[in-house]
């Protein structure tokens, strides 16, 4: 006879994925969304660095 049935089994495997999901976690905050081009990059500088951008927010 089996000394755990199906439903221990599956707790356990369950433990593994928790702990598997809390080991994740900081990652998320850790790795970028989405990769930027170096040519996008440039443009978001540019964008930025804009003197009507800076006024702007300068103002707000």
């Amino acid at each position: 006879m089996d000394a755990y049935d199906y439903r221990q089994t599956f707790v356990i495997t369950a433990c593994i994925y928790a702990v598997a999901a809390l080991m994740r976690l900081p990652l998320f905050f850790v790795v970028p969304r989405k990769e930027v081009s170096p040519s996008q990059q440039q443009l978001l500088t540019r964008l930025v660095s804009h003197e009507d951008v800076q006024s702007a927010m300068l103002a707000s």
